[in-house]
């Protein structure tokens, strides 16, 4: 792992910047450094998002079964011998 303190005041950052092919390189890496944590970060966020949905899913499901039993509860024909 790379640690820079401040790179506008560092000197070897800047001097390494001076060199394109360098500057492109070690900007490249931490880009794409960047990127894979996100793309992570994302698959995650899906994989919760999945979950919860098949929650809500489940959830509802149940929330009507109670609504059904309940109205079945309050219907006129309904005689408890």
């Amino acid at each position: 792992m790379l640690h820079i303190a401040n790179p506008i005041y560092d000197s070897a950052f800047k001097y390494l910047m001076e060199d394109e092919r360098i500057a492109k390189t070690l900007i490249g890496a931490l880009i794409k450094r960047t990127s894979e944590q996100l793309n992570k970060q994302s698959e995650q966020l899906n994989k919760q998002s999945e979950q919860l949905n098949k929650q809500s899913e489940q959830l509802n499901k149940q929330s009507e079964q109670l609504r059904a039993a309940i109205r079945m509860l309050h219907s006129p024909y309904n005689f408890i011998f």
